[in-house]
């Protein structure tokens, strides 16, 4: 199930975070500034809508929190944004990733005027890759260094979609 994130849920938010927070550094950038309640706070009452600041959802299995999904970076003129996506290392391999993906989509292109959603992904986050590709995104190139971590920038394959390519 995939519902908006709200206040209340930062703290399962933050605590989901800091239990794999090995795992989940090594391909979110945002992990590492993650430290407290307060932060996964902060960031939950930052999103102020889909075109603005942005719009996430969480993922739930029966009831448990297994990750996010959601919008970023969006640009209502040029009718384009990015989505961003993870699980927490025990759901993985469920095909949750995929379902919470096309899901967020549909309700996306349903309900926007959404032209085309971009992803970023690290060339080595192969589970990712194969995501994004079984969902239909295309492969349009490198984004050299274009994200920073911690220990540097690092390089990202970028993939789009398009409203008119999307099959739910």
């Amino acid at each position: 199930m995939l519902r908006p994130l709200v206040g209340r849920d930062a703290g399962e938010l933050f605590l989901l975070v800091d239990s794999h927070r090995g795992q989940l550094a090594r391909w979110l950038p945002w992990v590492s500034a993650t430290k407290a309640v307060a932060d996964s706070t902060f960031y939950i009452l930052s999103l102020t809508g889909f075109w603005k600041t942005g719009l996430a959802f969480g993922i739930f299995v029966r009831d448990e929190f297994a990750g996010t999904v959601g919008f970023q970076n969006g640009d209502e003129r040029n009718q384009k944004v990015e989505i961003g996506y993870w699980l927490a290392p025990p759901f993985h391999r469920r095909g949750l990733g995929q379902r919470a993906v096309t899901l967020a989509l549909k309700v996306t292109f349903a309900h926007t005027t959404a032209h085309r959603v971009a992803a970023r992904v690290q060339p080595e986050n192969q589970a990712s890759i194969a995501l994004l590709e079984r969902v239909g995104f295309i492969f349009e190139g490198t984004e050299r260094q274009g994200l920073k971590f911690p220990d540097g920038h690092r390089d990202h394959r970028v993939y789009s979609l398009l409203r008119t390519e999307f099959v739910s």
